[in-house]
């Protein structure tokens, strides 16, 4: 499965991410890319994701909704609207995750989900490479701290402005497109519903 987090390259950037379930169950990072540079021009990183996507036979691709209009199109008529799955962190829902016909996307609780992918590190449930490899990447979610919002009235997941976050949100896409094909109960939760 991918996961794709769209960016515009400066602030935050595209970045690809590849999982599978290992013998042992675990949910692992097999390939991470970092668009930057010459490679953040949108053209070039959409045509690098579908051909890497398509070299590892890649089942369904889990895509960020808010920034890559122009690149999930693409990625649909490359590998049809039926492969291809787009998320939207909404700003307020009751429920974990939720089909959004008219859009035609899935919207989510933001803090929920991203909280699964919390979760399964915690029970090391989640794998990456060796450190040497996978510190560019891991240090987007070493960035990423909760605090309790008041107004929200919930823990809510922060990172500093001029640090990204972007391989999280790859895997937190990818997990939940995962889902399609590898069931897990341990992460679903009263409220997840497709309407």
């Amino acid at each position: 499965w991918a996961g794709i987090d769209w960016g515009s390259g400066e602030k935050s950037f595209t970045v690809l991410s590849l999982w599978q379930y290992t013998t042992g169950g675990a949910f692992t990072c097999v390939y991470a890319k970092k668009y930057e540079g010459i490679e953040s021009d949108p053209d070039y990183s959409i045509q690098d994701i579908i051909k890497i996507c398509q070299a590892k036979r890649v089942r369904l691709i889990g895509a960020d909704w808010g920034f890559g209009f122009y690149s999930n199109d693409m990625l649909k008529k490359a590998f049809g609207v039926n492969k291809v799955m787009l998320y939207q962190h909404a700003g307020k829902q009751n429920d974990k995750v939720r089909w959004d016909k008219a859009a035609m996307k899935f919207t989510t609780h933001r803090s929920r989900v991203l909280q699964d992918v919390f979760t399964l590190i915690k029970r090391k449930q989640i794998k990456f490479p060796r450190w040497d490899e996978s510190s560019p990447f891991l240090a987007d979610i070493l960035s990423v701290y909760s605090e309790y919002s008041e107004l929200r009235r919930e823990v809510v997941f922060n990172h500093p402005r001029n640090v990204p976050d972007d391989f999280l949100h790859t895997a937190c896409y990818a997990l939940l497109v995962s889902q399609f094909d590898h069931r897990r109960p341990d992460l679903q939760a009263p409220g997840m519903r497709l309407v």
